[in-house]
């Protein structure tokens, strides 16, 4: 089924396809409603799912309602609240500020007030006044008393006369006496200032080479500490090696003296079996058939020395004569050594049956 296009109803294909408004619309159909302009997705407004330019979108109006009691009441109560929040503020606000429109004059009597504000609170009008007056009474001085010289003044000396300042002329005694020492107050004060910079770099000095040498110390407490360690931990570790050789050394007597009686025992065995000539295994096997009973099985010889390795094995030697003998599986029969008159399991290619 082949895609419509929403304004001409005609079928749209992939090159001119626009899906906007939950529609599919030709490129050149996507137009207003009202004016028939061509949109695009960036130029339209969808009102109920068509288009629309800025200009003709429709509006939202307000909705009527219906006028009640309770809707007059409520409107009423608002506009009086609103009124005396308004009032309210209004007499907060009266007499505090005035609202005026910010013109050129304005802002220029605003910056003028500024000024002078400022001016009034770092004194300078005060200063100003004094110096006024000052420059006053010395044109007094100078137009009225012009050959007047005050007692303590010296002869010979003008007022405001650059000589009084100037300390190459030593005629005028008091002041250039008194320029001369405020330099050398100057040089004094440079003098201490320069013995207070150098005794505070002694100082410093002194402080790095203190603390230099705390650091050296510091380090060479640490490295005999660490040097004391390894030290213990060597000893430690021979003792330790001490400790294992010892233990290793008795584990080989326990095993030597442990060899050795086994070694005894077997001797011992050997000469009360009677053992190892040929007569005494004779003599021997003719007092263990003269002393044991008849037996109901059939008897073996030892072809070999056998160890029993679990409880339930007997061990014998070559030419043991075993009795009794019963087959339990293949490899293994019980029975019971003539010598050592044990019973129990024995291997059945270590034995040979008599004739």
């Amino acid at each position: 089924m082949s895609k419509t296009c929403s304004r001409c109803d005609k079928a749209v294909y992939p090159t001119e396809e626009l899906k906007c408004l939950d529609k599919l619309w030709h490129k050149t159909c996507f137009k207003c409603q009202t004016c028939g302009m061509a949109l695009n997705m960036k130029t339209y407004k969808g009102y109920n799912k068509l288009p629309y330019c800025e200009a003709h979108i429709p509006k939202a109006k307000a909705t009527t309602v219906v006028e009640t009691p309770e809707m007059r009441r409520l409107a009423e109560n608002t506009k009086l609240q609103s009124q005396v929040q308004y009032h309210a503020d209004f007499e907060k606000a009266k007499g505090k500020f005035t609202q005026v429109a910010d013109d050129p004059e304005t802002l220029r009597i605003k910056a003028n007030s500024k000024i002078i504000s400022n001016v009034s609170y770092h004194g300078e009008l005060e200063k100003k006044a004094a110096m006024e007056q000052k420059r006053t009474l010395t044109g007094d001085e100078a137009n009225g008393h012009e050959n007047s010289v005050p007692a303590n003044q010296p002869q010979g000396r003008r007022i405001g006369s650059i000589n009084d300042y100037d300390p190459i002329n030593e005629n005028h005694g008091q002041q250039s006496q008194g320029y001369r020492g405020s330099t050398q107050q100057a040089t004094q004060y440079v003098q201490q200032q320069q013995q207070q910079q150098q005794q505070q770099t002694q100082q410093q000095k002194l402080q790095q080479y203190y603390q230099q040498q705390q650091r050296q110390h510091a380090l060479h407490v640490q490295q005999q500490q660490q040097a004391m360690q390894q030290q213990q931990a060597m000893q430690q570790q021979q003792a330790m090696q001490q400790q294992q050789a010892m233990q290793q050394q008795q584990a080989m007597q326990q095993q030597q003296a442990m060899q050795q009686q086994a070694l005894r025992h077997q001797q011992t065995a050997t000469q009360q079996s009677g053992y190892p000539g040929s007569a005494g295994i004779s003599s021997g096997y003719h007092q263990a058939a003269n002393t044991q009973p008849r037996s109901s099985g059939r008897s073996y010889r030892a072809m070999y020395d056998y160890d029993a390795d679990d409880d339930d094995e007997v061990s014998f030697r070559d030419g043991d004569v075993i009795v009794d003998c019963k087959s339990i599986d293949e490899g293994w029969m019980m029975g019971t050594v003539l010598r050592t008159g044990r019973s129990g399991m024995v291997p059945a290619n270590y034995i040979e049956p008599i004739n």
